[in-house]
């Protein structure tokens, strides 16, 4: 079945959105429905844990979030208007705990999660999320890193396969990626090249009982190679990628240098080829 509702998250305070972005060009792409939830984060704390400070400041805080919020949603509706996606945006005050566990429950009913890498700095709280949605939903997850700008395509989808179980989940997760990829790669990670051979034999014979003939040119990393967890769309142009996960296996569509790799966290700082 193709992802046809996506859910992205929208941050405050971000002028150029990695996530948001990519959602609305997956979304054209897809012809998918996209829902883009932004958080006016409250402070966590009571009013007498600070004493004497007047509550007043506290009132402010939160209406100031809230005005970022409207104007991150305008600038995302005016943003999914001049590309011909069919959208919403929903402005949802919470503490940062609240908003992790909205995030996971709101996950949930839909087809697909976005969420752009977070920044270094106190006020970034992207990984929270990443792993609300990535842990509480039980919906695929794509994370995209906050350098990324190249628009989502299906040019060309590489499989990263080891035959564990957690690999095969995040492989049915990206069959809707798989089922309409221009073309279809795979790059097996395995001890035993008996076993590499038996391993993309199957993952093969997998695709082409689907229609979905795979590429001659399969990779094979060595066995100490940072493990293969999934599938996901590469970009025909170099640039950042991004990483489709279920559970906590990544199906990461990845840059024209780029090799899915087994990571909790990408440094904004890094190249594909660092990585």
């Amino acid at each position: 079945m193709p992802f046809k509702d996506i859910l992205v998250t929208v941050p405050n305070g971000s002028e150029a959105d990695a996530g948001g972005d990519y959602a609305l060009s997956m979304g054209r792409a897809l012809e998918a429905h996209v829902t883009a939830v932004t958080f006016a984060l409250e402070p966590s704390i009571s009013f007498p844990a600070f004493g004497d400070l007047p509550a007043k400041l506290l009132r402010q805080h939160r209406e100031a979030a809230l005005k970022e919020a409207k104007v991150i949603a305008t600038r995302f509706d005016e943003a999914a208007r001049r590309v011909g996606v069919r959208a919403v945006h929903a402005i949802k005050p919470a503490t940062v705990s609240q908003a992790a566990s909205t995030l996971g429950d709101l996950a949930r009913t839909f087809d697909l999660t976005i969420l752009a890498q977070s920044q270094p700095g106190i006020g970034h709280f992207g990984d929270l999320f990443a792993e609300a949605a990535l842990f509480h939903s039980g919906r695929p997850v794509v994370i995209v890193p906050a350098r990324h700008r190249s628009e989502f395509s299906l040019e060309r989808v590489l499989i990263a396969w080891d035959g564990g179980l957690h690999a095969a989940r995040a492989v049915a997760s990206a069959m809707p990626f798989i089922s309409l990829a221009e073309e279809i790669g795979v790059v097996i990670v395995r001890e035993g090249q008996i076993r590499r051979g038996r391993l993309r034999r199957r993952m093969a014979d997998l695709l082409e009982r689907r229609g979905h003939p795979v590429a001659p040119d399969t990779r094979v990393l060595p066995g100490d190679s940072p493990a293969p967890v999934g599938a996901g769309p590469r970009s025909g142009r170099s640039g950042g990628a991004q990483r489709l996960e279920s559970r906590n296996r990544a199906l990461r569509p990845a840059g024209s240098t780029g090799l899915p790799h087994r990571r909790h966290r990408l440094r904004p700082d890094q190249t594909d080829a660092e990585r």
